[in-house]
């Protein structure tokens, strides 16, 4: 069991990093999030991806 399960369970107060932990999750559910980043694409290409984020 993950820290922060348990810390949510038992009421105890969860820390700062099981909230980024909860957060990196959310993130790597999105498939914009866990695409390569258009480093070496056109400023338009680059302008679109951060919009989609």
């Amino acid at each position: 069991m993950r820290r922060s399960d348990s810390a949510r369970r038992c009421g105890d107060n969860t820390t700062g990093a099981d909230l980024l932990s909860w957060l990196a999750e959310q993130l790597r559910a999105s498939a914009i999030v866990r695409a390569n980043l258009p480093h070496l694409g056109s400023r338009q290409e680059q302008v679109a991806h951060l919009a989609a984020l």
